[in-house]
């Protein structure tokens, strides 16, 4: 037969079928059912088997489960040995012709009673009808008008259970029967006894039984077996009482289910008929009225619902509106909320979408539940949909997340959102469903988890500002991004001993104090991602988020570094994949999906950042992986040659001279320069050939690349054969021997070179910088390079010393003076202030920041960080006071022309007075102002060679103060230079000097005014300022040596600190300066010497240590001279410390040593600055409450402060003048219950009387007490005695004022009982002076008698007080 054809069908089939069967043709495959071996031979037959039910009958029998064949054996081994071992013990026999009832009995006694006299249902008689037939195939489509709605929320119905309720049946087009089973409405009899609770009544009435109705009970008396039933139980209960009735009706409901209580109640009561509910038609006339009623349907169609008419629709006449809600339009997004806020919601790109913008719903935005007419999802969809099973959907969600933390850390969501974004998702558990996501076996879910966990963690602003600063002095040099409280809880373990008792951290603990050390440490990052790299091998995108996310770990700490560098097979992957030193070219045509054997510069990129973090990380990396190699094959030739793509190329070549010049800061790597100088003189001669006309073409990237790399091997070239070890021991100064792989002969060529370039640029600036502003980056790598090498030059042959002097002193006059002169200069100054972290920062802090993840401040905004802006002269100007100072340093007489010509400059001068006059910012710990504060540095050690007028003296010296208190970790070697040539430094104070003293004395008669003291031991001292700052002035070389001394524990950390600015290869251990965005200094860092001091005290429990050496005094007395002189003439260096941060660090000195406080050099200074911290601006600005740094509290210091001047203060007035200071009105309540409830003994101590008083009494007297508790201590002292005028003035008139003001206050009700019971106390006082004063106490008057003021006959109005609680008490 043919085969069948393509325009056959069905029926065509079917006749080949027929042919077939009428042909009696064998078929060419015959179909052979092999028996099952394991079943028996028996009769086959065909068995129909069904998806859903089992292919045969259950057995009614019970039949153990089947088991393995060696349990079986096992269980038979045991129960034979069972039988070997135990007796066996048979039970009562029983025969088997027993009858089952009785087994029962004697089997299960309970279960005998309940199972016994059960009568089988009588079934003989029941009626069984047959479904009747429907009048159409399909229920019909009825309109659906608006129901009503049910009475409470219990009584809540379906709408097709209100549909069946309202019409019946009939519309659905079923025939309904007219049974007798139809309920009944009740009658009136039927509530008889619910209503009126008449118990004859109610059995009087016949009402039939609702609950049985005798079917299966008999086949043909069934009715009345359940009228005999009904007549029984109302015969029993008749002859019980309504009580009974109800009590046993209670019992009955308590013992039964209440599911089962609800079905009886449900049958007692008939159901009411619905008088809608019309009679039931005849199948033929609801057929003809169904199109009319289907029609009047379509026609009441809400215009809102997307529903065409149409008569084709079958038995749909019943239109559900609710159901019909989702093809609405979704209603127009509004905006009337924007003032309120709304939940942000983001498009798949991570852009915000305003809430009153229509996005079309074809866009795939519309796809959630909240806020359907809103497009968008926001962040918590978006963690819903990245647990969904879906994988489409997680994939979806989590490159949203990606997205939108990308575009929060551009800053281009700042101006939509109000609540940050980024810590609101880490707080939320992103890192956690991160991880996760890593390991999925999906590599799609992978990638974009790896692609979302970069942009958590890396942000490519803080990598494009790294890049701009690293050619800059010291621009390699980069901050540990450990956040503070990981380096609180380092130095917590280090000083705590008892491993034991420390608390141990959740892995959700440590990732919120430290992203990446939980990652690191508790979810093993590193292994994840190797494992990523290794065996799933994903393509170029998520390769390069792996590498940015290493780096960002290299860049964590030295510990993290390590532990990376360690993971030899992760690093070996590195270097053979992605570092090859050979690779096929690649066509520029197509898109690389897979880069395994070709370089990355992400790669290169991440080995140098694990270099910045350690010397031995970085010689690690030399010896045991192909790093020189990597290095030579990348910079031997030219970009062009490489065989990548130009941007690639380009990219590979700047991270490779990166990681060179890291390498080359501790000194390795030399021999590469050895390899390639023949390649980097000629690459540097085509430098100088394009720096031959500038106007025509600029230097590119690579070119600043060669001369960083050239500056960065001068320190490599210039290390000596020896040089001196200056650790101590038996044999004193030692020389160790130290080899250079470079000489200083194979860069001495490039000077020349590199001299000419500089030349020609420095010209270029001068005279087109106005018109042209190119960049300066090339400029100040040149001059860079000159520095260096003037600095290092002072080490070698000095030869030829009288040429190269010469030479210096030929390029500052031909170069560097005409390019000072120049109005290419002065607009380069002039745009400085725009470009500084310190002048120009702006108020728009970067919100998108988390204590957990620290970075260094740069987003999408320009000026967010100004320094490293796109015409940023910071790095230019640095180089090139730097190579001013450099060259003033080695050439003496270039400093007046030089150091003078820079100094005495218009727009310099003017650019200082800004740095000196404005405010502390948010940026001045920000890791890029360090270049800002390098050319402080520079500027003020020029302006201590030149000679500067006495106005830029006390600039220069304010400067210098500034600087200190901005410099960051690292910068400890500019710290001790400060502080050894400037800040102590008497030519830059010129307010020291005898003429400026006696002018100023004569100007302000303050600075000369007298005050004489009596201290506790009755010796008069005089205090004049004037002589007070002149002896101090006098002393300033002995104050600098009290502070070294005082900041020696930090030597070793100056050591560091001067390798890396004096460029000492040897002796550099790394290149990562300490944790970002910290100071070096406290702000209150001139008082640290008293608290080291206190600290030596407490820590001896013994009270012998109190009395201090000489050498301690002393140092006491220099600090409080240098603070005095400084509060004096340069308020603005401490204008940073709140007065109340003064105040807690003076008290020290009190703590310090029992008679510290009375030493004569001391005690005029200590009256002097409370002077100077109690005028009343600053007393408007104290605040008690304010958070000390290093004690928990101010109360603590302040409990012990009374302590000590209970114990050694002998009633000292200006002691006294301190413990009083806390107690003002305007401060916390407890600090002046310390002294009144905790410290009542002290009340007789305190004479200080009001005359003498430091600071207004009135600061004591408002505002009123409120404090209860207070008023009943003032009451109390004042009527017990405890303090009096003659013991203690100032407390004793501030009790009588409170109290006095209390007593009359009438305002208040809330107190009205306490001010009755202190009433009181105060009419039955036996004291009648005293009584006198509370009653008729009228004001403070300190020039009266006992400084008060009484009332010769009280006011009307405090009359009528006064006789109103006298009736009330009943005097």
């Amino acid at each position: 037969m043919e085969r069948p054809k393509l325009d056959e069908d069905e029926e065509d089939l079917l006749k080949f079928q027929r042919e077939f069967l009428a042909s009696k043709t064998a078929p060419s495959a015959t179909l052979v059912k092999k028996g099952d071996k394991r079943k028996s031979a028996e009769t086959q037959r065909d068995v129909v088997q069904m998806d859903m039910l089992p292919p045969a009958a259950p057995s009614l029998d019970p039949q153990p489960p089947k088991k393995f064949c060696f349990k079986t054996s096992k269980e038979g081994h045991t129960k034979m040995a069972g039988q070997m071992s135990a007796p066996v013990h048979p039970g009562p026999k029983i025969p088997p012709d027993m009858d089952p009832e009785e087994l029962i009995d004697c089997q299960d006694k309970g279960l005998a009673t309940v199972l016994t006299s059960i009568i089988e249902r009588d079934t003989r008689n029941s009626a069984f009808t047959m479904p009747y037939q429907a009048t159409q195939p399909f229920p019909s489509v009825v309109k659906n008008p608006t129901f009503a709605k049910p009475a409470g929320p219990k009584q809540k119905k379906s709408l097709f259970a209100q549909q069946i309720e309202r019409q019946g049946l009939q519309d659905f087009g079923v025939m309904v029967q007219q049974e007798s089973s139809k309920m009944e409405v009740p009658d009136a009899a039927s509530s008889a006894f619910s209503q009126s609770g008449d118990v004859a009544g109610y059995l009087q009435a016949d009402l039939k039984p609702h609950v049985i109705d005798g079917r299966g009970l008999s086949a043909s008396r069934a009715e009345e077996e359940a009228r005999s039933i009904h007549k029984e139980n109302l015969a029993k209960l008749s002859e019980m009482s309504k009580e009974e009735i109800l009590e046993e009706q209670r019992q009955l409901l308590q013992m039964l289910d209440p599911s089962l209580v609800a079905f009886l109640k449900s049958k007692s009561k008939p159901a009411k008929a619905t008088a809608s509910q019309p009679e039931p038609k005849s199948s033929q006339r609801r057929t003809k009225e169904e199109p009319s009623r289907r029609q009047d349907n379509l026609d009441e169609l809400p215009e809102d619902v997307p529903l065409k008419e149409s008569k084709k629709w079958v038995h749909m006449d019943k239109v559900e509106y609710d159901k019909l809600e989702w093809m609405k339009d979704l209603p127009p997004p509004s905006a009337d909320d924007t003032k309120t806020g709304q939940q942000a919601r983001f498009d798949f790109q991570g852009n915000v979408i305003p809430p009153d913008t229509d996005v079309p719903v074809n866009e795939a935005l519309h796809h959630h539940g909240d806020e359907p007419q809103r497009a968008g999802y926001s962040i918590g969809e978006l963690f819903q949909l990245a647990c969904s099973t879906n994988i489409q959907q997680r994939v979806l969600a989590l490159n949203t997340l990606g997205n939108v933390i990308q575009k929060a850390k551009e800053g281009s969501l700042d101006d939509f959102i109000q609540t940050p974004i980024l810590p609101s998702i880490l707080d939320g558990g992103v890192i956690f469903l991160l991880r996760w996501a890593c390991d999925d076996s999906v590599d799609a879910v992978v990638a974009a988890a790896v692609s979302t966990l970069c942009a958590l963690m890396c942000n490519p602003a803080d990598d494009s500002a790294l890049d701009q600063v690293s050619p800059w002095h010291q621009g390699l040099a980069v901050p540990a991004m450990t956040p503070g409280a990981t380096v609180q809880l380092m130095h917590q373990e280090r000083m705590e001993e008892d491993e034991d008792n420390k608390a141990q951290e959740t892995d959700a603990d440590v990732a919120k104090r430290d992203l990446i050390q939980g990652l690191v440490t508790r979810m093993m990052l590193i292994e994840r991602l190797f494992y990523i790299l290794d065996s799933r091998q994903p393509q170029a995108p998520t390769v390069v988020s792996i590498l940015h996310i290493l780096t960002k770990v290299a860049r964590h700490s030295t510990q993290l570094a390590y532990e990376v560098a360690r993971n030899a097979r992760l690093m070996k992957l590195i270097f053979r994949q992605f570092l090859p030193t050979t690779w096929k070219p690649q066509d520029d045509q197509k898109t690389v999906s897979s880069v395994y054997g070709r370089p990355l510069a992400a790669a290169m990129q991440f080995v140098g950042s694990l270099c910045q973090a350690g010397r031995h990380i970085a010689s690690s990396l030399l010896s045991s992986y192909p790093l020189g190699k990597t290095l030579l094959r990348y910079l031997a030739v030219g970009t062009d040659e490489l065989q990548l793509l130009p941007l690639e190329a380009e990219n590979l070549h700047k991270e490779s001279c990166n990681t060179w010049r890291i390498l080359l800061s501790y000194g390795l790597a030399g021999d590469v320069y050895m390899e390639m100088y023949e390649a980097i003189m000629n690459q540097t001669r085509e430098v100088v050939s394009r720096t031959s006309d500038l106007t025509k073409q600029q230097p590119t990237k690579r070119d600043v690349c060669l001369v960083s790399v050239l500056e960065s091997v001068l320190p490599v070239a210039a290390i000596t054969s020896t040089r001196p070890n200056f650790n101590q021991g038996e044999s004193g100064v030692t020389e160790t021997a130290v080899t250079s792989s470079a000489s200083w002969s194979c860069v001495e060529g490039m000077f020349g070179l590199v001299r000419l370039c500089a030349e020609r640029c420095l010209k270029h600036v001068g005279q087109h910088y106005t018109q042209q502003k190119g960049d300066l980056q090339f400029p100040a790598v040149c001059l860079n390079f000159l520095a260096t090498y003037h600095s290092k030059w002072d080490g070698q042959s000095k030869d030829n010393a009288v040429d190269f002097l010469q030479q210096v002193e030929q390029f500052c006059t031909n170069t560097l003076q005409p390019f000072l002169k120049s109005w290419g200069f002065s607009s380069i100054v002039g745009n400085l202030s725009a470009s500084s972290n310190v002048v120009s920062a702006s108020d728009d802090k970067r919100r998108e920041v988390s204590r957990c993840l620290p970075e260094l401040g740069c987003d999408g905004h320009a000026l967010r960080v100004p320094v490293v802006s796109e015409s940023s002269p910071v790095g230019f100007l640095l180089a090139l006071t730097r190579l001013v100072y450099t060259l003033c340093k080695v050439h003496k007489g270039v400093v007046e022309q030089m150091a003078g010509a820079v100094m005495s400059h218009e727009d310099i001068i003017g650019y200082l007075r800004k740095v000196t006059g404005c405010s502390q910012n948010h940026l001045n710990n920000n890791h890029f102002t360090r270049f800002e504060n390098l050319l402080h540095y520079f500027l003020i050690k020029l302006a201590t060679l030149a000679k500067l007028p006495s106005q830029h003296q006390s600039m220069v010296h304010q400067l210098a103060f500034d600087l200190m208190g901005r410099l960051q970790d690292g910068d400890e070697f500019l710290a001790h230079d400060l502080m050894s040539t400037l800040l102590f430094n008497p030519d830059l104070i010129p307010e020291g000097r005898e003429e400026e003293l006696t002018a100023a004395s004569m100007a302000e008669m303050k600075i000369s005014e007298t005050h004489f003291l009596k201290s506790a031991t009755q010796e008069e001292i005089t205090t004049n300022n004037c002589h007070l700052l002149r002896e101090g002035y006098k002393n300033l070389n002995t104050i600098r040596g009290h502070y070294f001394k005082a900041f020696a524990h930090m030597e070793r950390r100056v050591e560091q600190s001067r390798c890396c600015y004096q460029q000492v290869p040897q002796d550099m251990s790394s290149l990562q300066t300490g944790q970002v965005d910290s100071y070096l200094m406290p702000r209150d860092w001139v008082f640290l010497p008293l608290v080291e001091l206190y600290n030596l005290s407490a820590a001896v429990a013994t009270s012998a240590q109190k009395n201090v050496s000489a050498a301690s005094g002393s140092m006491v007395t220099s600090v409080l001279q240098w603070i005095f002189m400084l509060e004096t003439w340069r308020g603005r260096a401490l204008s940073m410390v709140s007065v109340t941060l003064k105040i807690s660090r003076i008290m020290c000195v009190f703590l310090a040593g029992n008679d510290l406080f009375l030493e004569r050099s001391v005690y005029p200074y200590l009256a002097s600055l409370f002077r100077c911290y109690t005028t009343p601006r600053l007393l408007t600005r104290m605040d008690f409450d304010e958070q000390v740094p290093g004690i928990s509290a101010f109360y603590d210091l302040y409990m012990l402060f009374l302590d000590q001047y209970e114990a050694v203060s002998f009633g000292d007035p200006m002691f006294g003048a301190f413990v009083l200071l806390p107690m003002q009105q305007s401060q916390n309540f407890m600090l002046r219950r310390a002294i009144w409830q905790e410290r009542p003994h002290l009340l007789r101590t305190l004479t200080l009387p009001v005359t003498e008083m430091l600071i207004d009494i009135g600061r004591y007297l408002t505002p009123d007490e409120t404090d209860p508790q207070l008023l009943q201590l003032y009451a109390h002292s004042l009527l017990s005695g405890a303090v009096r005028q003659r013991w203690s003035p100032v407390l004793f008139l501030v009790a009588l004022h409170h109290l006095n003001h209390f007593l009359y206050y009438t305002g208040d009700e809330a107190n009205s009982d306490l001010r009755k019971r202190l009433w009181e106390k105060v009419l039955q006082c036996r004291d009648e002076p005293l009584k006198e004063m509370i009653v008729q106490f009228k004001q403070v008057n300190t020039q009266g008698q006992n400084s008060m003021e009484l009332y010769p006959q009280l006011p009307p109005n405090r009359m009528a007080v006064l006789e109103q609680y006298k009736h009330i008490l009943g005097l």
